[in-house]
């Protein structure tokens, strides 16, 4: 539930409605195929088998806060319970040590890992809009999130996540160009 609600929030966050005339360099079929990569619809089976562990830490935070949407109470939770952060920022180097804790004892997350240390630490995530726009820790997990979808190598065998596969597949290569398009920007 708490998954799917995360993901409804980044359709939202991302203004999924944005006019297609901005997306002039993405294929209608690539535009599609990032739609349902994230169309809440298609999230509410967890389909990435390494992101089990985070799903799991993730709606824990949204039951503790009785929160039933995506919200930056919710992401500083996920972000203190996995030790990503001092006060209030979050440390690159704290999260990359966490991510060799996390490949050292299941090695399947390494490739969610290292999507997301190329493309969110480092004030990468900083690129991500919310609709709390002061919440460094919302752009965070969004852009984790996001990353590790992309990153993801080890897929449950069912209809639905065969058809999420196929889509990450076209929309990994274009989710720069994607995201762009999504806040309204060119590509």
């Amino acid at each position: 539930m708490g998954f799917h609600i995360a993901f409804v929030s980044t359709i939202i966050l991302f203004g999924i409605w944005t006019d297609r005339a901005n997306g002039a360099c993405l294929t209608d079929d690539q535009i599609a195929a990032c739609d349902e990569v994230f169309n809440p619809v298609n999230m509410e089976e967890p389909c990435c088998i390494p992101l089990q562990g985070y799903i799991d830490v993730h709606n824990q935070c949204m039951e503790e806060m009785g929160a039933d949407e995506f919200t930056c109470y919710v992401s500083r939770c996920v972000t203190a319970k996995y030790r990503f952060r001092t006060r209030n920022v979050i440390e690159p180097e704290l999260v990359r040590k966490k991510f060799r804790m996390f490949n050292y004892f299941d090695p399947d997350t390494k490739p969610l890992t290292d999507e997301i240390e190329d493309n969110c630490l480092d004030d990468h995530y900083f690129k991500y809009e919310t609709n709390e726009t002061s919440c460094d820790y919302n752009k965070f997990e969004l852009c984790a999130n996001v990353n590790a979808l992309m990153g993801c190598q080890d897929f449950h065998n069912s209809r639905h996540c065969d058809e999420l596969v196929a889509n990450v597949v076209i929309c990994k290569p274009v989710l720069r160009d994607y995201l762009h398009y999504l806040t309204g920007g060119s590509c």
